[in-house]
């Protein structure tokens, strides 16, 4: 496969990560904070991490960064896991209306795309 072809299906898959983690952070099957890094990882490999919506969670990522996530939960005291838990979704509750309008937006753009 020519490295053209090559390069439109790695986009495409970058797509369907963005559609996946947009609609994940809308029906709440991924939280905010785990919608943002994925977003934010996908925003710099696109290289749009400076431009909305990918600027948002980016932001996101960054005020949340000290909030553990996956298998790296299993190495912290329980007691500090409710603390930072509780942190956590105060944040995401209160940015969620942006989260909704980004993610929406993402989804216009990327859905058809898929």
């Amino acid at each position: 496969m020519s490295s053209l072809g090559q390069n439109a299906l790695y986009l495409a898959s970058l797509h369907r990560h963005i559609v996946a983690a947009a609609a994940g952070a809308l029906d709440r099957t991924l939280s905010v904070t785990e919608a943002a890094r994925v977003l934010t990882a996908i925003g710099h490999e696109l290289r749009l991490s400076y431009e909305q919506p990918f600027l948002l969670f980016v932001g996101i990522a960054s005020e949340t960064d000290e909030f553990p996530l996956g298998e790296v939960r299993d190495r912290w005291n329980p007691a500090k896991l409710v603390e930072l838990d509780a942190e956590r979704s105060v944040y995401e509750n209160r940015v969620r209306p942006r989260v909704v309008a980004a993610c929406e937006e993402l989804l216009r753009k990327y859905a058809a795309t898929v």
